[in-house]
């Protein structure tokens, strides 16, 4: 849940825009350091600063935030430059407020946010974040709301998590039999699940793994793969070949893979699952909305 920035001082990178504090002239440095770990590899490092904030138009006149100072893995030198942490409140490693629950905080915006995630590589607009409600633009039909849940009973509300009813390929086998936990994470490109359910689905498209948590397919077997669904709160779910495989300039990935970190049984629906359904984050009833996006 955090808001971190490359820092002038990151001697590392090379082709991101940096933040300056000594160019501005309210930015206040608190002397507090920041580390995070990433599950896909690679750490970032720094120091907490206070300042103004534009956020989409709206300002935040003191927002926490991390000047990273160093930056290493697969947040090192790429097309964006920080990363903006929207899960809950209490995930925030420094400890701040996060951005929009700032935002909410001071009356600027409703307690929700929704994104649209255009997966045609080409297409405009990209996508759209929303703050403070949805965009019926990019949807078609009534969202599908889930409840938020904690990891466990008692404990706090850290991610997106919910509870997912299930999950198949068509004639093929079944996964999250009888239920099983999962979180909605625009930050995870593909859908990450229990290694041994992502082997079962991967076997059955034939996919062959990696080694490193991917899965490559044949690019001329895509259209005779099955269609896989996931199902939430009653509602099917439906993925065609054409959303679950990734085309990368005739290179094509699976969009199931697993993390090689971790042996957690817990499902991520990241942005493979986002594209085709809209998503809509709602703090206020503490809920996720899906629909098919458009």
């Amino acid at each position: 849940s955090d808001l971190w920035v490359p820092s002038i001082n990151c001697a590392t990178c090379q082709n991101q825009n940096k933040f300056n504090a000594a160019a501005s002239s309210t930015c206040q440095q608190t002397g507090q350091t920041f580390t995070i770990s990433y599950n896909s590899g690679g750490q970032t490092a720094g120091v907490l600063d206070i300042d103004a904030l534009n956020f989409g138009g709206l300002i935040i006149n003191q927002q926490t935030f991390a000047e990273a100072t160093t930056i290493t893995g697969s947040n090192l030198n790429t097309a964006y430059d920080g990363i903006l942490g929207m899960a809950w409140p209490a995930n925030a490693i420094s400890q701040a407020v996060p951005p929009f629950n700032n935002l909410v905080n001071q009356g600027s915006v409703a307690p929700v946010f929704s994104f649209y995630l255009n997966r045609d590589i080409n297409g405009q607009p990209g996508g759209e974040l929303l703050l403070g409600g949805s965009d019926p633009d990019h949807y078609t039909g009534a969202l599908t709301y889930v409840p938020v849940v904690p990891l466990s009973p008692n404990a706090q509300q850290l991610w997106w998590t919910f509870y997912m009813g299930g999950g198949s390929v068509a004639n093929g086998p079944q996964f999250c039999q009888g239920g099983c936990m999962a979180m909605a994470d625009t930050g995870t490109t593909l859908i990450i699940g229990p290694t041994a359910d992502i082997s079962n689905i991967n076997v059955f498209i034939n996919g062959q793994d990696q080694g490193n948590g991917y899965y490559n397919v044949d690019c001329n077997s895509v259209a005779n793969l099955p269609v896989i669904s996931f199902w939430i709160n009653g509602v099917e779910f439906p993925l065609t070949p054409n959303q679950y495989v990734v085309n990368n300039d005739g290179s094509c990935l699976s969009g199931f893979g697993y993390d090689t970190g971790s042996s957690a049984t817990i499902w991520t629906l990241g942005d493979v699952f986002i594209g085709p359904y809209y998503t809509e984050f709602d703090f206020g009833n503490s809920r996720l909305g899906f629909a098919q996006a458009a």
